[in-house]
């Protein structure tokens, strides 16, 4: 994604004029590891792990964190490095800094959203991790169906999420937007991994 980005960036006549515009795309990228190390920091301040327990707690807590961090990082590097309106092209002649704000931050919450879900069903803490067990004091074809079903219904709400952000991505940049989306999900993946 970064790369598709500095390549669309590059093929912008407005956004050649500018290094901080061309770098743009890397500078989200690199915020993002700096994000990740401070949130680290702040994590051995809000979140004492004493217990297995407190693993899963602390993990969902540093990604909303470094989400939260990341957000007033985009909207400055939006702000410092993108002229206040630039062409990317046919149908893209009038886009503003701020389309391409929106199209990060989409990406960044919604890259938090499929975080969460994906720990609602993943986690042996929630129900539908416990199901599956349950499930399996049948027969095995039992709760491989049962799986099967959920892995469906897991992917609703990340399709969706990701559905969203190229469409309103895309409507404000073009496959700028959509690369700058990408972007914004894998801003935080220092703390996702």
């Amino acid at each position: 994604s970064t790369c598709a980005a500095l390549v669309l960036a590059s093929a912008s006549p407005d956004l050649r004029l500018y290094w901080a515009s061309q770098l743009y795309p890397v500078l989200i990228s690199c915020s993002g590891i700096v994000v990740g190390v401070i949130t680290l920091m702040a994590r051995t301040c809000c979140y004492k792990i004493e217990h297995m327990a407190d693993v899963e707690k602390a993990l969902k807590g540093m990604l909303v964190i470094s989400t939260v961090l990341m957000t007033p990082v985009v909207i400055f590097l939006s702000h410092v490095c993108l002229p206040a309106t630039f062409s990317m092209g046919f149908g893209y002649e009038e886009v503003q800094s701020w389309f391409c704000t929106v199209s990060v931050l989409l990406g960044l919450w919604s890259g938090l959203a499929v975080g969460y879900v994906t720990e609602y069903y993943t986690s042996h803490t929630y129900v539908p991790v416990r199901e599956i067990a349950e499930t399996q004091k049948q027969s095995a074809a039992t709760g491989i169906i049962y799986g099967l079903a959920l892995g469906y219904v897991s992917c609703i709400v990340p399709v969706l999420c990701l559905g969203l952000t190229i469409l309103i991505a895309h409507t404000l940049c073009g496959m700028f937007g959509v690369a700058l989306g990408a972007l914004g999900m894998l801003g935080t993946m220092t703390m996702a991994l």
